[in-house]
């Protein structure tokens, strides 16, 4: 899956950084569970 950083242009900055960073903290937090489980089954 390719994602560009292509924002819509009737998106000021201030938004369009506020909507990146949420989704960077949206993939942090999937990423964080799946190493959590991943840890658990080996214990």
């Amino acid at each position: 899956m390719l994602l560009s950083r292509k924002k819509s242009e009737n998106l000021n900055q201030t938004k369009w950084e506020e909507l990146d960073e949420r989704a960077l903290s949206a993939i942090q937090l999937c990423l964080a569970n799946t190493v959590l489980q991943e840890v658990l089954m080996e214990s």
